[in-house]
């Protein structure tokens, strides 16, 4: 996780050598003097009985206000010491401990615990030490530590808090949280002690969003929730269905849930559209539909599902789209070409019902982008899920740096050949570059579809990357520089490499502006240091011990032999330090962290892995464990060298991934590492097939199915239960279907969760309340596509029943065979209807397929429409007629008009090639408001096609609406409303609609709790909420109707924030931004303007304070000035007569 990189890194930055320079420059003793006996009468020990030692020391000033400062305690003998400090009426106090006993804890998100004691210069584990887990003043945990040092136990994990409103909150409140306290860890053996603090996040409680591996729950608990839907993106008054697996995390692997799961789907505003509890199945699966409204708002839904303290969610899309009638694809040759080489762009259009899309237009633009490699992928993750077919485009990037453009046309085939060459590389360049050819095609119907693809320019065969193993050196050091090449796929290839190291400094130039001001500019200059040659092996290794030389910013240049070309690589930087330089030893090595070396890449149960542990120190003893949802295994290995063999057997409970962590604690450091061992679940793969009885249809002909689900061993999987859903093709061209792989949601990497922490990380201190600040989130946007029509009708004859999504079937359940059947009606689309098949098994066996079908005739007619019609519009429609049959035909192509009219002839026979398409063009003319309906038909002899489309015709003019508002308070409450309608309103365009909604006012009185908080803070934040406090029981008591919640106590907001006030109030009766700071003129207005609101509201103020507070105002505007003798400026003054005003006679 994040959170575990940004400890780990800076736990290995601040090293025992950084510490130490540390120490040396801060603990120095001070100016100290015994105690005397009056000192001793003026300090209020706590603990006076067991005092060990005083004294008085002088502390010079600090440099700023935040500065802190060491007081060194001396060498003391083992135990716990309060110290306390005291100046004045000033104090502190802290806790040091002195002890040669330490631990590590490791905690997890189920609650689980191990304490691991040590002893903490030789690391020795320790026998016998009480461990007492403490939370909010009580015992919740103990025990004691066995042989090797080891005690594991169990907590009730931190619960994320309920949401509490923050106006709720008292930030000066003194009752513990136990939700979110600490739990304290403490050890003790005889009279050493030891002591951690393990907060909330330590069991992964964030109380918020965190980082979750792929299937993982929002919630954590051990919940892996896999939810999709049927499509990924839907039209307002269509159905949405869904389904979800649920697993829990057990000892052993997955485990099954029951009973029901809260489901809750909200849209893009917020509001529910379902909330109820669906029952799991007996594979742990739940199922639904909802119905999208037909005014529904656009853009993203998201379906909740809560089990226990866990949950889950997933989104769909809603959108206003027409679906695309072919499908644009562009391919390239190969996915790597060097530069100077000739590559060709292939774009190919076919229409979803499977015919190439002929002599349409293309327009292409090639454009370069900067090609970043991914260089962080690595052996890690591989999780034994093989990537899946790519079905749908993803995104090639976006850039506007074009190098290319053109046109042309596709050939009979539907394809189109682009040549392009690889334009050389400058050659100061180290990057490579995407080339992405992004083509728009039209078709007879004019109606554009664009598809994209991209090819990397290389400069050769092979890439370098160069790394040391730290950043900062000292002069006279060696670094090692490490060199890595692969070719451009990542596989390792042995190569020639040229590493040159350049000294690079900034020259400043100082230069005088217009107004004689004088700035610096800096101009790099470069000195070439050494260059040297490396061979790296068949592996890909090679690495060279550079000599460091004085100080500076050394530059190192990788340039590749490749033949006899050679180009830059990668490149990589290190700093040069003196000894002297104060913070010169803030640097990251991986000379002082463990580094694990599996000796496979893979392994699978009933195998032991054996991991070489290279570690910084000898004489170690190692704490290994394996870990994921919680630790799984513990035990101790003795390494009496710096390297050390460790054998782990590998569990079924592993896959498909599990970490080896070694951690050790030496000469009070603690050591920790982790390494990812694979442990691929392939015998979790379910081989799912899907088989059509056949691959062309007719529409409304019926598909016959037949799912196969085989196990990893082809045994049948009998049992299965599967998901199908049946969708046009043509859906995912409008948006990707972006559901995970249901291997990778279940088999696929998943991330440590135990924490691992030292118990350096325990501090005693206080601290102040903060409120959070909670930011909210702009939704994503969306676009306003175009509106297809898809009503459906009975009339077998003509093609009207048009559906997006053809079936769907959430529980289909495999015999003993591995087979189940499914009949599929094809609805009316001319298209290719994509089949997929999710399955799981009550082990948690999962599986996915995919099947395509095209539903097809010899004879096509595609009419071209808008969207809808304006009265008075004269619009041209279109119609395309393909002829696929054996020869050519006279086609006999019409038109019927229902609600508008024709003014071109209907009917038109024409003749059309085999593997010939013709368009005719009718105007019509919208003359009237209401339905139109289109009834085109091609017939010929053998076999013809009718299509029927209902449109719209909106009124023309300008939209008027009259509205009026009324408030109904009764729940029996009655109004008659009479509306004049304008006398030219059109009569088929008239419509009435009734809103029923809170007014303005009502909606600010729900917000009233929202203005209400807890004072704290200075004079002026305590005002801030106190006059919000005292102007809503002000409303409250002026107007009956609103409210608050129940849990809103402003009575004693408002008395808490006049106790401030009074708490705040100076001698001389004003007020300033502090207790002890001279009166202000403003804040004393504020104050006393505040509590005349109060006393108007009803509370009981003090009026004597007041009074003084008034009298004290009324000095300052006599003099003008405020209690500092600053003068006040007119509007300070102004708002100080009126304080004075509102609360009595000026």
């Amino acid at each position: 996780s994040i959170f575990k990189s940004i400890k780990d890194y800076f736990r290995n930055q601040l090293r025992r050598g950084t510490r130490e320079s540390l120490n040396q420059k801060f603990n120095r003793e001070g100016d100290r003097q015994p105690l005397n006996v009056a000192d001793y009468a003026r300090v209020p020990l706590l603990n006076p009985d067991q005092l060990v030692s005083s004294w008085r020391e002088r502390l010079t000033p600090l440099d700023t206000l935040y500065d802190t400062r060491m007081v060194m305690l001396g060498k003391r003998e083992p135990g716990v010491y309060l110290v306390e400090a005291v100046n004045d009426q000033l104090r502190a106090y802290t806790i040091a401990i002195v002890t040669d006993l330490t631990m590590i804890n490791k905690t997890a998100p189920t609650g689980d615990i191990l304490v691991y004691t040590a002893d903490r210069k030789s690391g020795a584990p320790r026998e016998g030490v009480k461990i007492e887990i403490i939370k909010a003043k009580k015992t919740v945990a103990k025990g004691t530590t066995d042989k090797s040092g080891i005690l594991r136990t169990h907590v009730e994990k931190p619960k994320v808090e309920t949401a509490t409103n923050s106006e709720d909150v008292d930030p000066e409140s003194e009752v513990p949280r136990d939700a979110s306290s600490s739990y304290v860890v403490t050890a003790r053996d005889r009279d050493h002690f030891a002591i951690s603090d393990l907060a909330a996040y330590s069991f992964g409680v964030y109380g918020g969003g965190g980082e979750d591996g792929e299937g993982e729950s929002e919630g954590g608990g051990g919940l892996t929730g896999y939810i999709y839907t049927d499509r990924p993106v839907y039209r307002p008054a269509q159905k949405v269905f869904f389904r979800g697996i649920l697993r829990s995390a057990g000892e052993r692997g997955y485990e099954l849930p029951s009973g029901s799961v809260k489901t809750t789907i909200e849209d893009p505003n917020g509001g529910k559209l379902l909330d109820t509890d669906l029952k799991l199945t007996t594979r742990g699966s739940f199922s639904g539909s909802i119905d999208i409204a037909s005014g529904a708002p656009l853009g993203q839904y998201r379906i909740i599902v809560k089990a226990g303290g866990a949950s889950a969610s997933e989104y769909f899309e809603v959108a206003e789209y027409k679906k695309p009638e072919y499908k644009v694809t562009v391919t390239t040759p190969k996915k790597f070409v060097e530069v100077g080489q000739k590559v060709k762009f292939s774009i190919e259009a076919r229409y979803f019902f499977g015919e190439p899309v002929k002599q349409a237009g293309v327009q292409y633009y090639i454009y370069r982008t900067r090609y970043y490699p991914w260089w962080w992928a690595g052996d890690d993750d591989d999780a034994g899920v093989d990537e899946a077919e790519n079905q749908d485009e993803g995104g090639y990037g976006y850039g506007n740096d074009m190098v290319k453009d053109g046109q042309g046309v596709l050939n009979a085939s539907g394809k189109l050949d682009v040549e392009f060459e690889v334009p050389a590389a400058d050659e100061k360049d180290s990057s490579d570059y995407s080339y992405r050819l992004e083509a728009q095609v039209t078709d007879e119907s004019r109606r554009t579809i664009e598809g994209k693809a991209s090819f990397i320019g290389t400069r050769g065969n092979i890439v370098a990357y160069t790394s040391t193993s730290q950043y900062v050196y000292y002069q006279g050091d060696t670094a090692k520089v490490m060199v890595r090449t692969t070719d451009y796929e990542g596989r390792p290839v042995a190569a020639s490499l040229t590493l040159k190291f350049t000294e690079r400094k900034w020259e400043a130039t100082p230069k005088q502006d217009e107004t004689g001001k004088t700035t610096n500019t800096y101009t790099m200059r470069e000195r070439e240091l050494a260059s040297v040659d490396v061979t790296t092996n068949q592996q890909g290794e090679g690495s060279y011990d550079y000599p460091i030389p004085g100080p500076g910013n050394i530059y190192i240049q990788t340039i590749v032999k490749d033949g006899k070309k050679q180009y830059p690589s990668s490149s990589h930087y290190l700093w040069v330090a003196d000894r002297k330089s104060e913070w010169s030893d803030w640097a990251y090595g991986n000379e002082e962290s463990i580094k694990l070396v599996p000796d496979k890449k893979s392994y699978q149960p009933g195998e032991t892995a054996h991991v070489l542990a290279m570690l910084p120190t000898d004489k170690a003893h190692l704490l290994v464990t394996t870990e994921l949802t919680g630790v799984l295994t513990a035990r101790i290995v003795d390494s009496p060298a710096r390297a050390v063999m460790i054998d782990v057997p590998i569990e079924a409970r592993f896959a498909p991934n599990v970490y080896l962590n070694v951690a050790y604690v030496k000469d009070g450091e603690m050591y920790v590492h982790d390494r990812l061992l694979s442990v691929p679940a392939r015998s979790k793969f379910l081989d799912i097939e899907v088989l059509a009885d056949k691959k062309e249809y007719k529409p409304g002909d019926t598909a016959h199915y037949t799912i196969l689900a085989r196990n990893s061993d082809k045994s049948p999987a009998s049992g299965a239960e599967l998901s199908m859903g049946v969708v046009d093709e043509a859906i995912y061209s409008v948006k990707p279907d972006q559901t995970r792989d249901i291997r990778k949601a279940f088999y696929g990497r998943r991330y440590n969760q135990v924490q691992t922490s030292f118990t350096i990380s325990y501090y005693f201190k206080g601290h102040s309340g903060e409120k959070p600040l909670n930011i909210a989130a702009n939704k994503r946007a969306y676009q306003l596509a175009d509106f297809k029509n898809e009503a459906q009708y009975a009339e077998p004859t003509v093609r009207k029943d048009f559906k997006d999504t053809s079936f769907w079937q959430p529980d289909i359940v495999t015999g003993a065979d591995g087979k189940a059947t499914v009949e599929v009606k094809l609805p009316d689309n001319l298209t290719t209807w994509r089949a997929t098949v999710r399955g799981v098994t009550a082990d948690t066996r999962v599986g996915s397929a995919l099947s395509k079908v095209v539903a097809r005739k010899d004879l096509i007619l595609r009419l071209e429409t808008p969207r809808f019609l304006t009265e008075g519009d004269t619009v041209t429609l279109s119609a395309i007629v393909h002829n696929y049959l054996d020869s050519a035909k006279a086609v006999k192509i019409s038109i019927d008009v229902t609600g508008a009219k024709l003014l071109d002839q209907a009917t038109q026979t024409v003749t059309i090639a085999k593997q010939g398409e013709h368009r005719i063009d009718w105007r019509v003319a919208a003359n009237q408001v209401g339905d139109m309906k289109l009834l085109a038909k091609a017939l010929t002899d053998k076999e013809s096609d009718a299509v029927e489309i209902p449109l719209e015709v909106v009124p023309h003019g300008l939209k008027q609406t009259a509205g009026g508002a009324s408030t109904l308070t009764g729940d029996n409450d009655e109004k008659t409303i009479a509306l004049n309608l304008p006398a030219d309103a059109h009569s088929q365009a008239r419509s009435l609609r009734i809103e029923a909604s809170p007014s303005v006012t009502g909606s600010l009185f729900g917000a009233l709790d929202y203005l209400t908080a807890y004072p704290y803070g200075c004079t002026e934040q305590t005002m801030s909420s106190f006059l919000p406090n005292v102007i809503v029981a002000q409303v409250l008591k002026d107007i009956k109707t609103p409210s608050i919640r129940g849990t809103n106590d402003l009575g004693t907001k408002v008395q808490r924030g006049m106790d401030r006030l009074y708490a705040f109030q100076h001698d001389d009766g004003g007020w300033g931004w502090w207790k002890d700071d001279k009166s202000d003129g403003f804040m004393t207005a504020y104050v006393v303007d505040g509590l005349t609101l109060a006393t108007r509201a009803g509370y009981a103020t003090d009026k004597a304070r007041i009074s003084r507070g008034r009298d004290k105002l009324a000095e300052m505007i006599g003099a003008r000035k405020s209690g500092d003798g600053q003068a006040i400026d007119p509007d300070t003054r102004a708002y100080m007569i009126y304080a004075l005003g509102e609360s009595g006679n000026v």
